[in-house]
């Protein structure tokens, strides 16, 4: 039986007995002496969609508007239809950032097969028209908002639902 031979130290032999079990393992130890473990690997996986749905939804209508998340703000649009969201980082509010922007989210779209016919926007967005002949664009009057993308904006911040991210080529 071991015992403590030091005068006048209040720790006791079950206080060092117990302390793995208070404190846990000794966690500069772990970091050093565990072994890397592999990554799991990523299995692409390509889903086949119908036909008929590219038939019933080929011409898309979408909703877009600029997102403030943190004062960080991020181009957000939703599809009426297909209910697919995008965001995208914008480091200026310019007329051509913006028509940028809307640009990739148009090629987004026509890579999977979609033709966006209609984009709803605030009235911010009225220099862009000229920028982007693509598409339409419908513009809401002073002080109104698109209902569609608004709250599709309070969903994402709510919930923090996952976009698909537009990166910058």
């Amino acid at each position: 039986m071991s015992r403590n031979d030091l005068k006048n130290c209040p720790v006791r032999v079950d206080d060092v007995k117990n302390a793995k079990i208070i404190f846990g393992p000794y966690r500069p130890g772990l970091k050093g002496w565990t072994t890397r473990k592999p990554p799991k690997r990523v299995n692409s996986e390509r889903v086949h969609v119908p036909r008929e749905y590219y038939k019933l939804n080929k011409f898309v209508t979408i909703g877009a508007d600029v997102m403030f998340v943190a004062g960080v703000p991020f181009f957000v649009t939703y599809s009426r239809k297909i209910k697919f969201t995008t965001g995208e980082f914008l480091p200026r509010r310019t007329a051509r950032q913006l028509a940028n922007s809307l640009k990739k989210v148009l090629y987004l779209y026509a890579r999977g097969g979609f033709i966006v016919r209609l984009c709803l926007m605030d009235r911010e967005f009225e220099p862009v028209k000229d920028l982007v002949p693509l598409v339409e664009i419908n513009t809401t009057a002073a002080r109104e908002h698109v209902g569609l993308i608004e709250r599709r904006i309070r969903v994402v911040k709510e919930k923090q639902e996952p976009l698909a991210v537009c990166f910058r080529s």
